[in-house]
Parts: C-alpha cells; structure tokens; sequence
C-alpha cells in the first residue's frame, strides 16, 4: 500500500469527545485523494466500538479505510502507518516512539496535553478538515521527540520476558502436581 496511512486511535465517548469518529475526518474523507488510507482502532476494552464505526462510515466508499476492532496489537499497527491521530489517547507517546506523528483533535486534548502541544511533540486541531489536508501535507520527520525511553525494545529484554514466562508456566505447574 503507497501512499499516506493514517491510524485513528479511538477514545469511547467522554467529556467533550461524545462523538468518537469527529465530522471533520468524515469531511476529510470524503474530499480527500486515494492516496490517503485510514485505519480506525477501536479502543480494546470498547466492545460497542466496532457497531459505531460501521454506523458512522458506512457513507465512505470502503476502499479508504478499514475498521479495527482493537484486538490488533497496536506496535504491530504503528509500524504499517505514516500518521496517527486521536481524541486524546497515550497511544501519541507509542507512536512518537514509532516515529509518527501524533495529531490530537478536541478542547479534552489541548488541555491535557498543552505543555507536549506547545512543545511540539504533538500536533492539534480544534477539528478541521483544511487543517489535517495541512498536517498531512507536512511530511513526517520520523525523529522520536520524546526524551525519556517510553517503550523499551531489545533482543535482551524480549528473552528476560521469555524466561520469567517460561518459570512462571514451570511454577504453576509444579504447584498444581503436587
């Protein structure tokens, strides 16, 4: 797939966000070029999430975008996209760790993550089509702003993690034969 690949993190409606999938994307999608994809992850512990977003694109043409239930694995999702965007999700620190860029949307968000807007680590919009055809336009440096390791990845950690998998699963085993 070429072109610009855009995953949605979606938030459940909550404070100023009662409408998880904002008018200005639809807008965004119904104008934008066919070289754009969206991807639209539903927040995992969201189980009426999937119905919604059926609900609320089904007047898109399918071919661009594709629904997420959130049983993905989110890392796995960040590595096939160019940019993300969300209400106001944590996912923006994972994606900037993944070298993407973060566009957040909403007056929630400007006021939860203000010092990281002002600092540029994300972007923001009070939500506007003009301004994410701007934000997309922009390209993405691919350059980690964040100073601190947010997500730690290494062959090392990766066999610790298998290792105390491997005990736990000998442990409980041991324990229930006895």
């Amino acid at each position: 797939m070429t072109g610009k690949r855009v995953l949605v993190t979606i938030q459940p409606s909550q404070g100023d966000n009662n409408q998880p999938i904002p008018d200005f994307l639809l807008d965004f999608l119904r104008e934008s070029p066919r070289d754009v994809f969206f991807i639209f992850r539903c927040h995992p512990n969201d189980q009426l999430g999937p119905e919604y977003c059926r609900r609320r694109l089904s007047e898109l043409p399918a071919e661009v975008y594709k629904i997420d239930d959130g049983r993905s694995n989110l890392y796995d999702r960040l590595m096939m996209v160019t940019h993300h965007i969300t209400a106001f999700s944590s996912c923006g620190y994972e994606a900037d760790a993944f070298g993407v860029p973060t566009l957040l949307f909403g007056f929630d968000a400007r006021a939860i993550y203000k010092d990281e807007i002002d600092e540029g680590l994300f972007s923001w919009t009070a939500g506007s089509s003009r301004d994410l055809a701007l934000w997309l336009d922009k390209g993405n440096s691919g350059k980690s702003m964040v100073d601190s390791e947010y997500i730690i990845s290494s062959l090392e950690n990766t066999a610790a993690i298998l290792r105390r998998a491997e005990f736990g699963k000998f442990e409980y085993y041991a324990i229930n034969d006895h």
